[in-house]
């Protein structure tokens, strides 16, 4: 027996790709380095070294990619 592929209906509008972080849910932020531990890792910065990385999720699409066209 062969399944085939329904896709889901999408609810109220179309969703269409998101124009601040071109579809990619990403936005490139500058990167800050802990003040604690100046990038050697500590609590403070979540075992990271840094306080803000290279990228973070985008805002207005909350990292999908894609909002819906209104």
């Amino acid at each position: 027996m062969e399944t085939t592929h329904v896709p889901k209906k999408e609810s109220a509008g179309e969703k269409v790709q998101c124009v601040v972080c071109g579809g990619v849910g990403l936005v490139k932020k500058d990167i800050i380095v802990c003040d604690t531990c100046n990038g050697i890792k500590c609590m403070y910065c979540n075992s990271s070294g840094l306080k803000q990385h290279p990228y973070e999720p985008c805002e207005v699409c909350d990292g999908s990619g894609e909002v819906v066209k209104s």
